[in-house]
């Protein structure tokens, strides 16, 4: 090959101006930010179904509500501490509520992770969808035939000589 034969495809191209590759980046941020927030919701859904509910045998450790009701936050950094929804989100604020004395905790915010979690006598409000396969009511012999023939199921699809 020669050199201009390996410059040829180069020849024409344009040089896009950094307008042009602003406003292509502002479209794949927006893309990327649209399949996040499906990617979000979907998660969001699944945690409904998962771990909202009620949390029986589990106190919450902020404001002392037992069962808890709705999310349980469960710090991972700690061994034993738990909040109900409404003290999770005053801890997102920056406020750690904490009114349980038996179960002391360290009061900086930065030494805990909370996490959803379910609990062993966890009821969820949210009905599980995932119950399997619908099976069908099983033909009688004495039944008209789900063909659509008028014979009977016996004398049409149900009779054993029939089949292959």
């Amino acid at each position: 090959y020669s050199f201009c034969t390996l410059l040829t495809p180069f020849i024409n191209y344009k040089m896009s101006t950094p307008e042009e590759l602003a406003k292509k980046r502002e479209e794949v941020e927006k893309a990327v930010a649209a399949a996040r927030a499906a990617q979000q919701q979907a998660e969001d859904k699944d945690a409904m179904k998962k771990y909202y509910g009620t949390h029986f045998g589990m106190t919450c450790d902020g404001c002392n509500c037992k069962p808890m009701q709705g999310f349980r936050w469960h710090c991972t950094q700690c061994a034993n501490h738990d909040l109900c929804n409404n003290c999770y989100e005053s801890f997102k604020s920056g406020t750690l509520l904490h009114k349980n004395k038996v179960n002391t905790v360290s009061p900086r915010l930065e030494d805990h992770k909370f996490e959803r979690e379910a609990s062993e006598g966890f009821k969820p409000f949210v009905k599980q969808d995932d119950a399997g396969p619908k099976v069908s009511k099983k033909v009688k012999p004495n039944e008209p035939c789900p063909c659509g023939s008028t014979k009977k199921y016996k004398k049409c699809c149900g009779d054993p000589s029939k089949k292959n």
